[in-house]
């Protein structure tokens, strides 16, 4: 009779310790099971709360922390939502897809110092774009300004991995967000010759180019008195 006692004494102690004596901290849970990549709303997640000492430390607190974010990943109902589980849309640290808005392709353009403003292009950046074409093609070598601000969306080196100045190493790849007839123009540009960037200013409502540049006009810019070379 004591030992039974004894271990009911027990165990309301530990009931006691778990469900009082801890603090309860608030959770973010998946309310329903959570598809990857779909945006969070109010009806996915809700709050509850649970001890403190429980609690995961890259675990969300409130449900605004999540709503408007997308799933990076499967969330099963009833478990807590932790930060690595969501990406905010936009978010260039994150990957290619989650970083390009609504309407927007990624488009990989091989880059040397030459082609791409001497390494000096970071995400974020805008440009045009300028193809420079073969005679065997357009019947004369021409250099024609194809799009214009264009926003670069990442640099990447040789390895596939995201360049950063000072490594030593120049920059291989520079990723654009275009529109999906963007991606067509540029795809058959890289199959006709070459394509180069030129960096513009975030606040230019001019032109970035004319009708294009050849053997038999190049001159014709600076006896016009429109220096291509000089400063500004």
């Amino acid at each position: 009779m004591i030992s039974l006692v004894v271990g009911v004494m027990v165990s309301l102690a530990g009931f006691a310790y778990l469900g009082w004596s801890s603090t309860q901290a608030p959770v973010l849970v998946a309310a329903v099971d959570v598809d990857a990549h779909v945006p969070i709303d109010g009806e996915m997640v809700e709050v509850v709360h649970m001890p403190e000492d429980l609690v995961h430390p890259r675990a969300l607190a409130a449900a605004d922390m999540g709503i408007g974010s997308y799933s990076r990943r499967v969330i099963p109902a009833g478990t807590p939502v932790l930060a690595d589980d969501l990406v905010d849309p936009g978010d260039t640290s994150s990957g290619l897809p989650w970083g390009l808005s609504a309407g927007k392709r990624g488009v990989a353009i091989p880059a040397g110092p030459r082609s791409a403003v001497g390494g000096a292009v970071e995400p974020g950046h805008l440009v045009d774009i300028i193809h420079f074409a073969e005679g065997s093609v357009h019947g004369g070598a021409v250099a024609r300004t194809l799009l214009e601000e264009v926003r670069v969306h990442g640099v990447r080196d040789a390895s596939g991995g995201t360049w950063r100045e000072g490594d030593g190493s120049a920059p291989d790849t520079i990723i654009v967000a275009v529109s999906p007839r963007g991606a067509e123009v540029l795809s058959f540009a890289m199959a006709t010759g070459s394509l180069y960037l030129a960096s513009r200013p975030y606040i230019d409502d001019g032109s970035g180019g004319g009708g294009g540049v050849g053997a038999g006009n190049i001159y014709d810019y600076v006896r016009g008195g429109d220096d291509p070379w000089s400063g500004g």
